[in-house]
């Protein structure tokens, strides 16, 4: 267990702290990644204020929280996805903390092929990815 605290502590920092280094370094300037894409500061609205609704930051929080303790019960329940939940928690704690101080998430990856993102953006959608795999290969089980 505490392996996957571990994990989930690695993301949130490690995340936050390629941001801050980013916006240190790089402010407005870009850096070529030749044909892959480039490495930019890029502030995007959380999709949740993007529809025109204005969440508080405590609006946010109840969400996050009712949504991570919601994942906590389901990993007890899908033995083997305690690293999704560490990459999900990680990486939407690192969002939310961000959101929280600045209203805004910062992205910096920008692939000619694919929408801007950071390391949370990834880590939540490899999570994602883990926990829809893991509930599937349980519900084969269940009905084997």
């Amino acid at each position: 267990m505490s392996f996957w605290i571990a994990a989930f502590l690695l993301i949130l920092l490690a995340d936050q702290a390629i941001k801050a280094l980013l916006r240190q370094r790089l402010g407005d300037r870009v850096v070529s990644l030749g044909p892959l894409g480039s490495l930019r500061v890029i502030d995007a609205p959380i999709w949740w204020a993007r529809g025109g609704l204005r969440p508080t930051p405590l609006m946010l929080w109840i969400a996050w929280l009712a949504g991570a303790g919601a994942l906590v019960a389901l990993t007890t329940r899908l033995p083997g996805c305690e690293w999704c939940a560490a990459l999900l928690l990680g990486g939407s704690l690192s969002h939310m903390i961000e959101t929280s101080r600045r209203g805004r998430v910062c992205d910096y990856l920008c692939l000619r092929f694919w929408p801007a993102f950071n390391l949370a953006d990834a880590a939540i959608s490899i999570g994602t990815v883990g926990f829809i795999v893991g509930v599937i290969s349980a519900l084969v089980n269940l009905l084997h």
